[in-house]
């Protein structure tokens, strides 16, 4: 719902559009949509869900991973999930390199 293109960034074989959309009304999602120059469109996609990193999306082995299938001539798109508030509660602090892993376990943001 309401999506819309933030940025575009031009590559030598590809295009990443940075996208936001709303998952449900009022919930932002933001998205890096890898898209190959050159290919006929409809085509497959694959969908790239971002795990714990540090900086989300813009993790080395995430961007490899949509970057090789935009080589490959595959869309490949990049999520990063947010919940509702967390990043909030989280702002200035870093759980997985300052406190044990099991941290987070309890606790409510």
């Amino acid at each position: 719902m309401n999506a819309r293109v933030t940025g575009i960034l031009e590559r030598d074989t590809y295009v990443i559009e940075k996208i936001i959309f709303e998952s449900r009304l009022g919930l932002a999602v933001t998205a890096n949509l890898y898209l190959p120059k050159g290919r006929k469109f409809p085509l497959p996609a694959v969908v790239g869900t971002c795990g714990h990193s540090d900086n989300g999306k813009a993790n080395p082995l995430y961007q490899s991973f949509a970057q090789g299938l935009a080589r490959f001539g595959y869309p490949g798109v990049l999520k990063s999930f947010d919940l509702p508030d967390c990043c909030k509660a989280l702002a200035g602090k870093n759980l997985y390199q300052t406190e044990p892993r099991n941290a987070m376990a309890g606790k409510a943001f």
